[in-house]
């Protein structure tokens, strides 16, 4: 189990390191890989503070306690929805290399759907090659041709299909981390 010293360092470290990503709901988060207590790598790590999650969570319980249905579906997506992993199992951070830099995932987010469900995109990377990537709801994450890096992502140009390949978007884990 990580000490909360431990903790601290963490989300000072992801503070100093990783810029933030906004979403309207959930307010900042920062996006980064993590290694476990017992060696374990997860590659796509979603940070968030958890006060605006357990803010959002009593606002949705309070609006739809009158209606037990409704009631039921919210508390269970808030309870047992996405992936979930416990601050207290993570020692160490670093930089993902599957996370887009921050101003193109804003673009991104602030951009929309292209269609239903679906989120397309055309990605330029350093050294001037165009990608096509795809998403069917996350734009958190997204795999990379070859040996490119999220980081040699220089710009993204929304609602484009390509040719070829679509690199999509890659599940992730969501650990709540006071100091955020």
């Amino acid at each position: 189990m990580t000490s909360r010293e431990n903790l601290a360092e963490i989300a000072s470290w992801l503070r100093q390191h990783v810029p933030p990503v906004s979403h309207a709901s959930f307010g900042p988060s920062y996006r980064a890989s993590a290694y476990l207590s017992d060696g374990t790598f997860l590659p796509c790590v979603n940070f968030r503070n958890p006060k605006h999650t357990v803010d959002l969570a009593i606002r949705r319980f309070e609006q739809t306690q009158s209606d037990p249905k409704n009631y039921r579906s919210i508390v269970q997506s808030f309870t047992t929805a996405g992936n979930r992993l416990a601050e207290w199992d993570i020692t160490r951070v670093e930089k993902s290399r599957f996370a887009i830099p921050a101003p193109l995932r804003e673009r991104l987010y602030l951009a929309g759907e292209t269609s239903m469900s679906w989120t397309s995109f055309i990605g330029k990377m350093a050294d001037g090659t165009e990608h096509s990537f795809g998403s069917a709801f996350h734009v958190e994450f997204f795999q990379m041709p070859g040996d490119y890096t999220a980081e040699q992502l220089t710009e993204v140009f929304p609602h484009r299909d390509g040719n070829g390949k679509c690199f999509r978007e890659l599940p992730f884990f969501e650990c709540a981390l006071d100091g955020l």
